[in-house]
C-alpha cells in the first residue's frame, strides 16, 4: 500500500500549525515530504544523506517552488514551526534538513499505524504546546514589565551644558515644587558642574538640597493685585507732582476702591 499520513481532528486545532490557511499548507506539504521510515536515503549535493523518520532534505526556494508560497513567506513559516517546536531545521538556505517534532501520525507503507498510542500522543503534545505557549506569554509580560521598570529609572540629561541627570519623575517632582525657577535652578546646578568638575550621586538630592531655604519667587504671583498696586503708585505719584506744583492737578482721581 501507499504511504499517507493521518490527521486526528485536534491537529487542526493547533494554534501554531494553523495560524492561517499557508501555514497550514506548508506544514501538510512537509509532513506529506518526510521519511516515513528510518534509513530512507535522500541525495544532497551529489552525497548520499541517511534520514530518519520524520525527516526530509529540502530548501526554501524548493518549498517556495511547491507550494507557491513566497519565498519571504515560507522563511517566516519556517521560523514560526521552530519557535514553537513543531519542527527543527539544520542548515542553510540553499540545503536545510527539517525534522517533524509534532506527533502526528504517520503511516506506514502496509498501511498500519506505528504506534497505538499516538492519539494519546497528540494530545499530550498539545498539552505540552499549550504550556509553552503560557510560559512564553507570562515571560513576555516579564520582560514588558521590566523594561517599563527600567525606562521610568532612566535618566535624561538636563541644563546649558546637558550634565544635569534626572528621570522622568524627578525632573517632574522638582518642576511642581518649583514650577517658575525650575529651569534656572537646573542651569545653575549644570553651570555649576561644567565649571568645577564636581560629581553627586544624584542630581535630584542636591537641587533639592540647594534649594530647599529658596521660596518659589513669582509662584503665587497674582496679577491683579500687581495691576491694582501699580495704578495706586500711580495715582500717589500724580498727587505728589500736582501738590508740588510740577504737574497739573487733575479735576478727579479714578475710584479704585481705596
Amino acid at each position: 500500500m501507499k504511504e499517507f499520513i493521518k490527521l486526528p481532528r485536534e491537529f487542526f486545532e493547533n494554534e501554531e500549525i494553523c495560524k492561517s490557511p499557508e501555514h497550514l499548507y506548508l506544514y501538510v506539504h512537509i509532513l506529506s515530504s518526510v521519511a516515513f521510515e528510518d534509513g530512507t536515503f535522500s541525495v544532497v549535493n551529489g552525497k548520499r544523506v541517511e534520514l530518519e523518520r520524520g525527516q526530509m532534505v529540502t530548501s526554501i526556494r524548493k518549498l517556495a517552488e511547491k507550494t507557491g508560497i513566497p519565498k519571504s513567506s515560507v522563511s517566516r513559516m519556517l521560523a514560526h514551526f521552530k519557535k514553537w517546536d513543531v519542527i527543527w531545521t539544520d542548515g542553510g538556505t540553499s540545503q536545510t534538513i527539517i525534522a517533524v517534532t509534532s506527533l502526528c501520525p504517520l503511516g506506514t507503507r502496509d498501511g498500519t499505524e506505528e504506534s497505538q498510542n499516538m492519539g494519546q500522543s497528540w494530545d499530550e503534545e498539545a498539552e505540552r504546546k499549550g504550556e509553552k505557549r503560557k510560559e512564553a506569554k507570562e515571560k513576555s509580560s516579564k520582560e514588558r514589565f521590566s523594561k517599563s521598570i527600567k525606562n521610568s529609572k532612566k535618566k535624561n540629561v538636563y541644563g546649558t551644558f546637558e550634565n544635569v541627570k534626572l528621570t522622568d519623575e524627578e525632573y517632574e517632582s522638582f518642576k511642581s515644587k518649583f514650577p517658575v525657577n525650575y529651569e534656572r535652578y537646573i542651569d545653575d546646578l549644570s553651570h555649576y558642574i561644567a565649571s568645577r568638575g564636581d560629581k553627586y550621586k544624584s542630581h535630584y538630592a542636591t537641587l533639592l538640597t540647594w534649594n530647599r531655604d529658596k521660596s518659589d519667587e513669582m509662584s503665587s504671583f497674582d496679577t491683579d493685585e500687581f495691576f491694582e498696586a501699580a495704578v495706586k503708585r500711580s495715582a500717589e505719584r500724580i498727587r505728589q507732582r500736582a501738590s508740588e506744583g510740577t504737574e497739573e492737578k487733575p479735576d478727579t482721581f479714578p475710584d479704585l476702591g481705596w
